[in-house]
């Protein structure tokens, strides 16, 4: 059985002990959150040793109904990230919007996000997603496009992702999800070539990840959240010149833990059905800080 197989199946008999369903719909009017968080990376490979990264971020997000369209609406998020390791540090932006369609059984729509880090580059990412509830189990899906730009990370390539999520209680949610991306680089990464004849490189990663979410009060709604993402990478050989730059395989395994704040009422269930999109929804990433 594989790794997501046991993921999502635990998630979707966990979800039958939950509560009875939440309505869901359109946007009534204004819905907001804000997150602040932190999140740990260690990084491993064959040919080198461990290496921890640790990042603290926040972010915000805002939508409102499109009242002159029945049942769309559109979204703005943004978040901010500083990360350090040994002797390395960086800064993450993350700007983007979304339009959605949201009826009583699911919501569909696009989305498009523009991320830059420090001294590495810049990544654009533009796709469709969807997601369907099911009692107290959501569903969903999510395809995209990639754009890479700078010198390590120019380039084109696309995603998938899947995830399943159940409420053990109106204010309690357990989420799987998988997600995949493959990115055809420059070959420019960990060498000293430059040019066009350094060739292509293919940078292929995908990610595991379990979440759980608690809103602590209705009345003052904060939630707690955190989660765990496995994620398995690879680079190709330099298509031009394999004997100039190998390929390389290394993995990621990242923890983080965050509060989340919402604006309006209700549990959580009915907010994340009904108020903003969840950050899974919005790129290649799997599950994560907003």
């Amino acid at each position: 059985m594989s790794r997501m197989t046991k993921l999502l199946g635990t998630v979707s008999v966990l979800a039958t002990l939950a509560a009875g369903p939440a309505a869901a719909d359109t946007l009534m009017g204004f819905a907001g959150m804000a997150d602040v968080s932190y999140v740990n990376s260690s990084f491993g490979n064959d040919d080198y040793d461990d290496d921890s990264l640790n990042s603290f971020g926040f972010g915000a997000a805002i939508a409102f109904p499109i009242d002159e369209i029945a049942n769309f609406n559109w979204e703005l998020n943004a978040n901010y990230f500083t990360s350090s390791a040994d002797e390395y540090s960086r800064i993450t932006w993350n700007l983007g919007g979304s339009l959605f369609w949201a009826g009583p059984a699911s919501r569909s729509g696009i989305n498009i996000n523009y991320n830059t880090m420090t001294d590495y580059g810049s990544a654009t990412n533009g796709g469709v997603f969807t997601e369907w509830y099911f009692g107290n189990i959501t569903a969903g899906a999510k395809a995209g496009w990639l754009w890479g730009g700078g010198t390590a990370a120019a380039g084109r390539g696309n995603y998938l992702g899947a995830n399943v999520g159940g409420y053990i209680m109106p204010n309690l949610a357990l989420t799987g999800a998988v997600s995949w991306a493959d990115l055809v680089t420059s070959a420019t990464q960990g060498s000293y070539c430059y040019g066009p004849t350094c060739g292509r490189r293919d940078l292929t990663h995908t990610d595991f990840s379990i979440e759980a979410e608690f809103l602590v009060s209705e009345t003052f709604p904060v939630s707690i959240y955190g989660g765990y993402t496995y994620t398995d990478a690879s680079l190709s050989d330099n298509a031009n010149n394999p004997y100039l730059i190998d390929g390389d395989g290394w993995s990621i395994n990242t923890f983080y833990i965050g509060l989340r704040y919402y604006t309006g009422a209700g549990s959580l269930i009915e907010r994340h059905r009904n108020g903003n999109l969840r950050s899974i929804n919005r790129g290649p990433n799997s599950l994560g800080p907003l």
